[in-house]
């Protein structure tokens, strides 16, 4: 370090901006210019780019990956649309539960366990995920596993679906867990 930046670095947080613009003009409290990305070719190819073909879902012999990753992804967006897409036939149960049971007391500051529980709604399916998903607040974390995949005739799939989905609401943290069996069907065009 010269003379000159140290004496800029030390100068720079007492407000000395009495300082001429040809000191302050490298400042190292600038953002630095940004770097030109500059293409990398090896002499050798790699050993596994011979394969790098399967690594993405469904270019192997597991199909099911590519439906994981397409249901985990329809999910998550209707999640963020506030409704999920359905069959004209569909049948199911809504998620918004009827009541919650405490399981655990809130005794010395722990946590509050409550479960879940559920029985005939009056409201219709898509009225009652819009109520579900207000429910839950400001979500800080969502995630899908699919635990579970038959892939069936005529592009069904029987899934298995946990769900984990952190959030916070009236200044409360919360967490659900939970699980769905659903039904999958995909339009081949």
């Amino acid at each position: 370090m010269n003379r000159r930046q140290f004496l800029q670095t030390a100068l720079a947080g007492s407000g000395a901006l009495w300082l001429p613009a040809q000191w302050t003009q490298s400042s190292p409290f600038q953002a630095p210019p940004q770097p030109a990305t500059f293409p990398v070719k090896f002499r050798k190819p790699s050993p596994y780019e011979s394969v790098y073909a399967y690594i993405e879902p469904g270019h192997d012999e597991f199909p099911e990956e590519k439906r994981v990753e397409e249901i985990t992804a329809l999910l998550h967006r209707a999640i963020e649309a506030r409704s999920f897409p359905l069959a004209a036939d569909f049948q199911g149960s809504p998620p918004l539960p009827v009541r919650s049971e405490t399981v655990e007391s809130d005794s010395s500051n722990e946590p509050v366990v409550r479960t879940a529980v559920f029985g005939a709604v009056d409201r219709p399916f898509a009225q009652s995920v819009r109520y579900w998903i207000e429910s839950l607040g400001q979500i800080r974390s969502l995630r899908f596993y699919v635990t579970q995949i038959d892939l069936g005739p005529g592009d069904r799939a029987n899934v298995r679906v946990r769900f984990e989905i952190a959030s916070r609401q009236q200044e409360e943290l919360h967490y659900r867990v939970g699980q769905w069996r659903c039904r999958f069907g995909w339009v081949i065009g």
